[in-house]
């Protein structure tokens, strides 16, 4: 799991400053920003639900009620997760559209 945190956290520091210059200097990349943080948001969310679930799952609990609610707390936390995942995918969508839409208003084949 460690690993898998500097792993990603290696990318996310790679990634930044070409998206800052990305994000200056082409209009068009915008969307694509918009996109990757949306990405980074949706992995973050169900990866801690998943590792929360997983300690919930092995602790052992005195009170089984307590274990539930907090079982049922985090399922709904995918919830959001969800909503996030819908606005990357729409996101995705309008920069789909909004490259062709450039390429067509600048008479470029795309």
């Amino acid at each position: 799991m460690a690993a898998a945190a500097v792993i990603g956290t290696a990318a996310g520091v790679l990634q930044l400053p070409v998206a800052f210059y990305l994000l200056c200097k082409l209009e068009q990349a915008r969307g694509n920003v918009v996109t990757v943080m949306l990405a980074s948001g949706i992995g973050a969310g169900f990866g801690a639900t998943d590792d929360v679930l997983r300690y919930v799952h092995h602790v052992r609990w005195d009170d089984t009620r307590t274990k539930d609610d907090l079982i049922d707390y985090y399922n709904k936390a995918t919830v959001p997760v969800v909503f996030l995942l819908v606005g990357m995918v729409l996101s995705m969508a309008a920069t789909v559209v909004y490259a062709r839409l450039w390429a067509r208003l600048t008479n470029d084949d795309a």
